[in-house]
């Protein structure tokens, strides 16, 4: 038998995207960017507005041998 209890940190957010096959697009390349650094702008207002940063953290453990 065993219990653990504990807080879990999110954290800040950290988004990283890229194309699957960029052929060396420099239009494709900057749209990628620019979806990045829009969606990192977006999960860090998310972020901001959660007040959620902890999270408590409880697990119980129970086993049997025979």
């Amino acid at each position: 038998m065993g219990f653990d209890i504990g807080v879990l940190f999110t954290g800040s957010p950290n988004v990283q995207l890229s194309a699957s096959n960029p052929c060396n697009n420099g239009t494709l390349t900057s749209d990628v960017a620019a979806a990045q650094a829009q969606a990192q702008a977006n999960a860090n207002a998310n972020a901001r507005a959660s007040r959620h940063k902890l999270w408590p953290v409880v697990g119980l453990r129970l086993g049997y041998d025979f």
